[in-house]
């Protein structure tokens, strides 16, 4: 596999996390460090885009994200996946509904509470952004080895996402 710009770049990045870190890592958990801020920055960039395209805001790529994944789902639980709170994800909600692309409904479990789901606008939405991301998935996983063990990559993803979980620290 030949070097290209871009991962000389990479390399020069990792050295510096590395001496930044003050020898506290290897130079390949830099190499993480730094491939893990570059997807962020791409997912950012995607999300910006996804954004563009539906004609919304980046937080309401998100949100359709979190309420089509659930399927129903309380605005708390919203606010909590998304890192707000309760009062800006009721700004975002109403935006969505007025979009079009949430309903609410009821709790049947709780009158208090309110369900969110997502309509048939919304579906085809979050279908799209589901489509966009596993463009991105097979095109990154192209030319890799027929019968790669992607088990490896999604356990990594599964204990990162633990360990960046606040009540795992």
């Amino acid at each position: 596999m030949s070097t290209s710009p871009a991962s000389d770049s990479a390399s020069e990045v990792s050295r510096a996390i590395a001496a930044d870190a003050g020898g506290r890592v290897t130079p390949e958990v830099a190499g993480l460090l730094d491939g893990l801020g570059r997807l962020h920055a791409a997912g950012d960039l995607m999300r910006a885009a996804l954004a563009q395209e539906l004609g919304i805001s980046t937080h309401k790529v998100s949100a359709l994200g979190v309420i089509g994944a659930a399927g129903e789902t309380t605005p708390k639980a919203v606010a909590a996946a998304l890192a707000m709170t309760t009062g800006s994800v009721t700004g975002l909600i109403d935006g969505m509904v007025s979009a079009g692309l949430v309903e609410r409904q009821p709790n049947p479990r709780d009158r208090r509470s309110i369900l969110l789901s997502l309509t048939a606008e919304g579906r085809a939405a979050r279908r799209r952004i589901v489509e966009y991301y596993t463009t991105a998935i097979l095109v990154a996983l192209d030319d890799w080895p027929e019968g790669a063990d992607l088990s490896v990559v999604q356990e990594f993803f599964d204990r990162f996402t633990l360990a960046l979980t606040p009540a795992a620290r």
